[in-house]
């Protein structure tokens, strides 16, 4: 089970921290600070970056297990939200690393200090991460009535 949760977190890295580093540093400033709306771009990337991660922790053991406290749940709904489950834990994970990645960049490397809007924007990054890490657990995890 270890082994594709850090997959699935591996996964999300490896999809959303390249996409960050170029939104970032896109013609010499960040992207989101540019005219236009190109800013979404990068993000619907990071974003379905978020949901692969979470449709791999989906389909992790633990999510596929028929029997919770060692009987047989006959509640297939249950797996999906077992796969919800550690699609956010996932997500939670990826956020966790891109924040601190993030909060050293701005007081290391640029110099700027962490400002309550750039907060606010933090935050409604990792909601908006964690429930579709969690979307793309709940969509692997669940198999019907079966």
């Amino acid at each position: 089970m270890w082994k594709r949760l850090s997959g699935a977190t591996g996964l999300v890295l490896v999809v959303a921290a390249p996409t960050l580093v170029v939104a970032e540093t896109w013609r010499g400033r960040p992207l989101i600070d540019q005219p236009g709306h190109w800013w979404l771009v990068p993000a619907a990337v990071v974003l379905g970056g978020f949901v692969a991660g979470g449709m791999v922790a989906g389909r992790c053991e633990a999510a596929r297990d028929p029997t919770v406290g060692g009987r047989r749940s006959g509640v297939p709904h249950r797996r999906g939200a077992r796969g919800a489950g550690l699609g956010a834990f996932v997500g939670s994970i990826g956020v966790l690393a891109l924040v601190v990645a993030d909060v050293l960049r701005r007081t290391m490397v640029v110099g700027e200090p962490v400002t309550a809007p750039v907060v606010g924007l933090w935050l409604w990054g990792a909601a908006a991460a964690v429930a579709a890490a969690a979307g793309g657990g709940w969509l692997s995890g669940w198999r019907g009535t079966t």
